[in-house]
């Protein structure tokens, strides 16, 4: 009867090893399962956080390219105003020296 007991208990350590090795793989395949989960959620935050910096990044852009172009047409406004002034303080100018020489 001690051979059948030998043999038996063989058998059962040999079930709770396959037991065991099943439930290793079940847990290694939930851990990938899982670590892939997280991978994805990782991948994208990652690319709504680009996308939103993206965002920001031609908005400030934008900002300071109309500042800029404000700036150039202010200048060129004030430019075109002195050129102006300058015109016209040259009319008169010329005027004067045309009445001067048809009283001559």
């Amino acid at each position: 009867m001690a051979g059948v007991d030998v043999l038996l208990q063989v058998r059962e350590a040999e079930q709770e090893s396959e037991r065991r090795t099943d439930a290793a793989k079940a847990e290694a395949t939930n851990i990938v399962s899982e670590a892939k989960k997280q991978a994805k959620t990782i991948v994208d935050e990652t690319v709504a956080a680009a996308n939103r910096e993206s965002r920001e990044l031609i908005k400030k852009t934008e900002a300071e390219a109309a500042s800029a172009a404000e700036r150039a047409r202010a200048d060129r406004e004030k430019a075109i105003g002195q050129i102006a002034e300058t015109a016209q303080a040259n009319m008169a100018k010329a005027v004067d020296l045309i009445a001067e020489r048809i009283v001559r």
